[in-house]
């Protein structure tokens, strides 16, 4: 049987609702006990043996075109560019050597050589820039000198992303080296030196990778297992909602070999990431963090009014009410999954195989019910924390006594550090930084995704109001609750 005609034999008996089962034992006497493929064995074992021929017909192909793999590789080692490498828009090989570089295949007596192409001048300009800049300033001033991708977005130009820079400052092609690898992208044996016309000389690699390195882990860089931002992940720009990065205090050596410190300070991530996107007067500027004043306000802050028994009420009620819609979501998923089984068990019952789509089917609604499940637990557990929440003055005390405890011990205790981070998160509240005026402020505010969308109860919105606006918000911020996460 051919092996057209065996998968022709297998479809016919999978439309038919039948299917193949395979026993480990090859005797026959097992085979008619267990009732396996009683009038279907000769086309059976007829089909398993064209599967195992072509089985063996994959595992051949693949093995000649791993041989083609260490052949194209070794006329690489041997100089023969034209066996392994071909113009770009000709083969797929062109993904092979760098954007920067054209391949012409006539030149060396046929035999190929790699020549610049127009984007040599940006791979020199980012390993000019990267002896004193990292990846994010080093695609800003590309952006302002007019650079832009190698490879547009559906016909229009793009600008070079910070990870694509960062990127290329690994890459060891800038050396002239081909580094052989396979299809799960482990290298395969040791580089291939001279493919390549170098951007950098080794020696420039060495020092420029060391400069990298220094700005990553050197003095100053976050070595070690530190909370440096007691707010991470819960500081916000108040200009365009974005998180706020954070850099570390650092200390650098000045001309006359002394010390200088400077302090941390927040940042938006998304001005970082792009100008245009968020910023002061087209650039950067960088708000001071001053941990001792954050805690300060935070210990100073309406605590009362915050763990209110109204405000504490409306949000038991609110979780109350999430949780029963996820309960009725959970339940309508678990009907869907009894009604699947329910046809599979019923044609088994009439001696029907059961249609495969059921079984596609059935892995599709455990995997949702499972994941209603898995709500629901969460919104439990939600519920019942705030259920035995303390409240009213007992809880503001509490939160003002946690404050006061951290504030002495706070300094190089991790795992303090971390506790106190997931506690701020408990509280519903968030940091906003407004780079104008390098001030900060504590308060509730509503979150979606990794932005803050509404500001609650803030004096800095209040005298931007008028008329009904006004009272609108007077109105909202009297009926403040625990923001919902």
């Amino acid at each position: 049987m051919e092996v057209e005609d065996g998968i022709r034999e297998l479809l016919a008996i999978f439309d038919a609702g039948l299917g193949i089962a395979v026993c480990p034992y090859e005797d026959d006497d097992t085979w008619n006990r267990l009732g396996i493929i009683t009038n279907l064995n000769t086309s059976g074992e007829e089909i398993l043996r064209e599967l195992k021929r072509a089985r063996r017909e994959s595992e051949r192909k693949r093995e000649r075109r791993l041989g083609a793999v260490d052949d194209k590789w070794e006329a690489i080692r041997e100089g023969n560019l034209s066996k392994a490498f071909k113009p770009r828009g000709k083969s797929k090989s062109a993904k092979d050597y760098p954007f920067w570089l054209e391949f012409h295949p006539e030149e060396r007596d046929g035999r190929g050589v790699f020549k610049a192409n127009e984007h040599w001048p940006l791979i020199v300009r980012i390993w000019e820039l990267a002896r004193t800049m990292g990846g994010a300033r080093i695609a800003q001033v590309l952006k302002e000198e007019g650079f832009k991708s190698q490879h547009p977005r559906k016909g229009e130009e793009k600008l070079l992303s910070p990870e694509f820079v960062r990127l290329l400052l690994k890459r060891r092609t800038v050396l002239g080296e081909f580094q052989p690898r396979r299809k799960n992208n482990k290298p395969a044996g040791p580089p291939i030196p001279g493919v390549f016309p170098p951007v950098i000389t080794e020696v420039e690699w060495k020092k420029i990778r060391g400069i990298i390195e220094d700005r990553d882990t050197g003095l100053g860089a976050t070595r070690s297992k530190k909370k440096h931002n007691l707010f991470e992940k819960r500081s916000f720009c108040a200009q365009c909602g974005g998180l706020m990065g954070w850099s570390p205090q650092t200390s650098k050596q000045l001309a006359d070999g002394s010390m200088r410190d400077y302090p941390g300070n927040y940042r938006c991530r998304v001005g970082h990431k792009d100008h245009d996107a968020c910023n002061v007067k087209g650039k950067q500027v960088g708000t001071p963090y001053n941990e001792v004043a954050l805690l300060e306000m935070l210990h100073d802050f309406r605590w009362e009014d915050r763990y209110s028994s109204t405000s504490h009420d409306e949000e038991v009620t609110q979780a109350r009410q999430h949780l029963l819609a996820l309960e009725e979501v959970q339940g309508a998923k678990q009907r869907i999954v009894d009604n699947i089984k329910q046809g599979i068990s019923k044609a088994l019952m009439e001696g029907q195989a059961p249609n495969p789509a059921f079984t596609e089917t059935l892995e599709e609604a455990d995997a949702a019910l499972i994941e209603a499940e898995n709500a629901v637990a969460i919104a439990d557990r939600k519920l019942a924390a705030l259920k035995s929440k303390t409240v009213g003055k007992a809880a503001a005390r509490e939160a003002r006594a946690k404050l006061k405890g951290f504030m002495i011990s706070r300094l190089d205790n991790f795992a303090e550090r971390e506790k106190f981070n997931e506690w701020f998160h408990s509280t519903g509240l968030v940091v906003v930084v407004d780079p104008r005026t390098k001030r900060t402020e504590i308060l509730p505010a509503k979150i979606f995704g990794n932005r803050i969308v509404e500001i609650r109860d803030s004096e800095w919105i209040l005298p931007y109001l008028k008329g009904e606006d006004r009272d609108r918000y007077l109105e909202d911020t009297a009926k403040l609750s625990f923001t919902n996460m």
